[in-house]
């Protein structure tokens, strides 16, 4: 039976209880450590997972357009995974997007969820405040007894006695 040097190697390795790098050197080979995360180059050491600091800079670092300028900016990758695997909800929705500084997070807040944007949820009054002042200024009760008596609760009463205010 004919073995390859892999497989020879890898036969002599469970034998004998040699690694890999141990078979390799009694051949004249250079030690095999793996290659690197980056670029694919071997590495130097067994310990490493990148052939030199530039590598694992531009490995840990990625390019993200910003979402309201569209400048670039860096990310660091294990905070891009963790953003895009979390379940989508509400308060998510804004973390999904990369800006290149509070500047412009600010700016796309205001544009977006800001004062006005939405008309359609805008709640107008339930009440007639002008009614409730009416009622107020004729019988002279308070906001217990007219939140009995319209049925409304008392702190809204309280509150636009407190106020005065008139449509």
């Amino acid at each position: 039976m004919i073995y390859s040097y892999c497989n020879y190697a890898d036969l002599r390795a469970t034998i004998f209880g040699l690694n890999r790098n141990e078979i390799r050197a009694e051949y004249g080979l250079p030690a095999v450590y793996g290659n690197c995360l980056n670029c694919d180059e071997p590495l130097p050491s067994a310990n490493d997972r990148f052939c030199n600091i530039k590598c694992r800079h531009d490995y840990s670092w990625i390019d993200v357009a910003c979402s309201q300028c569209g400048k670039l900016t860096k990310v660091r990758r294990c905070i891009l995974i963790y953003r895009t695997n979390r379940p989508q909800s509400y308060s998510n929705k804004l973390q999904q997007r990369w800006f290149c500084s509070t500047t412009c997070r600010g700016r796309y807040v205001g544009r977006t969820y800001g004062f006005g944007v939405h008309k359609k949820f805008h709640n107008p009054r339930t009440h007639n405040y002008d009614l409730i002042l009416h009622i107020k200024r004729e019988t002279g009760f308070g906001a217990r007894k007219l939140s009995r008596l319209l049925k409304i609760p008392e702190s809204t009463i309280s509150s636009i006695i407190a106020r005065g205010i008139c449509e």
